[in-house]
């Protein structure tokens, strides 16, 4: 960190805290580094250990952070007071140690000595830290290596752990050290869970608040995160004006209470109830409609036939009858005449 006035530089560690949705940096080092203040907003927050949510005004600020390729990373901070009791850390097993020596994964010696986080990052901001593209290792106690653009983070629990030590638990924790250990009763920190430090360097001055966008990147996929995230939108739903149909299909403002909601119960069972007789209704017109052109299509068919056959007999009848133009006494008189001339014998020729 680069004091803006002596532009000396110290160590201030980052604790990257799996639990929280926002993140945050201590009142003090804001006022030291002289951060700017964009905005003021209010907040409803759980702490570790309280049933009931408490809200709180939060000045939100701005820092930057570099990796380990110099390339800058903009932070959107929530200035508080306490963030997190101190914790040690734990000693890596020699197995540990010499699969990090085989994939040259290399940590800082520092065994035991105190951590204590100024800059607590959340969800927020850890999606713009992990390098999910970049392969995992897993050490033979069962904890997992991380690449981050901070260094490589040491995340999980070790297996002997839970029989060990039932009280506390190491998550994503930046490589550079050894991995930090906390009990339950150190881990309180407002706005989420303790899940570990992480060292890094801060520097001043900041670029113009213009310049720099306020709203913090989304993403963290965090089971802890998604419980807060869901808890938010439901807030921020039942604010909203809800509106329904009644029976008469009016639109009217639905108010949460124990008697609107029955009447509104009430009256969409009896739309229901509507919209079932109605379908039935109407299942009974289509029904009785189909069976009448059904029957009228089929009369009509005998008729047509019936027609046909009438036409077919006639055509018989005056198959061989003389040429039309005669009435029916005259071809009467011709056909008689053609019989008698066919009944008579042939006459024999005279000598």
């Amino acid at each position: 960190m680069q004091h803006p006035t002596t532009d000396q530089l110290e160590e201030v560690q980052i604790l990257l805290d799996t639990g929280a949705d926002e993140s945050f940096n201590q009142y003090e080092l804001a006022e030291n580094l002289q951060l700017p203040v964009l905005r003021t907003i209010d907040l409803t927050m759980y702490t570790f250990g309280e049933r009931e949510p408490k809200q709180k005004q939060y000045d939100i600020t701005k820092a930057r952070i570099w990796d380990r390729q110099n390339h800058s990373i903009d932070l959107t901070l929530h200035k508080t007071g306490v963030i997190s009791a101190s914790g040690k850390k734990i000693k890596l097993s020699s197995a540990d140690k010499e699969h990090l020596a085989k994939e040259e994964i290399y940590l800082s010696n520092k065994q035991g000595s105190v951590i204590g986080s100024k800059i607590p990052l959340g969800c927020d901001q850890l999606s713009n830290l992990i390098k999910f593209s970049c392969k995992e290792y897993t050490l033979p106690s069962g904890l997992r290596i991380i690449p981050s653009r901070l260094g490589y983070l040491l995340t999980g629990q070790r297996d002997s752990e839970d029989k060990q030590d039932a009280n506390g638990t190491c998550n994503l924790v930046e490589s550079d050290y050894d991995l930090p250990f906390q009990s339950r009763n150190e881990r309180q920190i407002e706005g989420g869970l303790y899940f570990g430090a992480k060292s890094g360097k801060l520097r001043t001055p900041l670029p113009p608040p213009e310049t720099m966008s306020p709203n913090p990147p989304r993403g963290c996929t965090h089971p802890h995160s998604h419980g807060q995230n869901i808890y938010r939108e439901v807030e921020a739903m039942l604010e909203l004006k809800q509106c329904y149909f009644d029976i008469d299909r009016k639109k009217r403002e639905m108010i949460i209470s124990q008697n609107t909601m029955e009447r509104i119960i009430e009256d969409q069972l009896n739309s229901i109830s509507n919209a079932k007789a109605a379908i039935h209704a109407r299942r009974a017109t289509l029904q009785s409609e189909e069976k009448d052109l059904r029957e009228s299509s089929q009369a009509k068919i005998t008729e047509s036939i019936e027609s046909m056959k009438s036409a077919i007999e006639e055509i018989v009848q005056n198959i061989g009858n003389p040429p039309t133009g005669l009435s029916r006494g005259e071809v009467d008189e011709v056909e008689k005449k053609r019989r008698c001339q066919e009944s008579m014998p042939d006459e024999e020729p005279m000598e």
